[in-house]
């Protein structure tokens, strides 16, 4: 699986909208690490951009 598989996967997971049927795909066919570094990337990524935006808006 390449990379930008593992971060589309994890995007449509963290916003709720991944089927079962590829969820289910993922976990049977791909390793753990790609999901977990995917996620924690894309969360701190979420994080970030929240924290600027409200930072610009109170600024």
């Amino acid at each position: 699986m390449k990379y930008i598989d593992y971060f589309k996967s994890a995007l449509l997971a963290l916003l709720g909208i991944q089927s079962d049927k590829n969820r289910v795909k993922d976990f049977n066919q791909n390793k753990i690490a790609g999901f977990i570094a995917a996620g924690i990337i894309l969360t701190l990524v979420f994080v970030t951009s929240l924290i600027l935006l409200v930072s610009l808006i109170t600024a």
